[in-house]
C-alpha cells in the first residue's frame, strides 16, 4: 500500500480523505469490543440499525456528528473533535499506508 500511495497521487488523496473516518471507526470498534457489545447491541443502545454501525466501522463513510454523540453517551464518554495540522495528517497517512 505504501508504495502504491507514493506512486499514485490519486490513491494517496483517497487515503488522506478516508483517514479520519478510519480513525473514528477504530475507536468505535475498540469501545464496542471493550464493552463486549455486538454491532446489533450497540445499534439498539443508540437507536439505529446494525447496518449503520457496520458502515461506521468500515471506515469508508463520513460519520454523522449526532450519531457520534449518541455513541459517546452510550459509553459515558465525551465526544471531542479537533482540527489537526494537515502536514501531520499526511505523515500519519503515509505511516499507516504500510499496514
Amino acid at each position: 500500500m505504501r508504495r502504491h500511495a507514493e506512486q499514485d497521487p490519486d490513491y494517496r488523496a483517497e487515503l488522506e480523505r478516508i483517514w479520519p473516518y478510519e480513525q473514528v471507526a477504530r475507536q468505535i470498534i475498540r469501545l464496542r469490543m471493550d464493552h463486549d457489545l455486538s454491532q446489533q447491541a450497540l445499534a439498539q443502545r443508540i437507536g439505529t440499525t446494525k447496518s449503520a454501525i457496520s458502515r461506521l466501522e468500515s471506515g469508508q463513510h463520513a460519520p454523522n456528528v449526532a450519531t457520534l454523540q449518541k455513541i459517546a453517551v452510550a459509553f459515558s464518554r465525551q465526544l471531542q473533535i479537533s482540527f489537526d495540522d494537515p502536514v501531520d495528517v499526511s505523515r500519519k497517512v503515509a505511516a499507516g499506508a504500510g499496514r
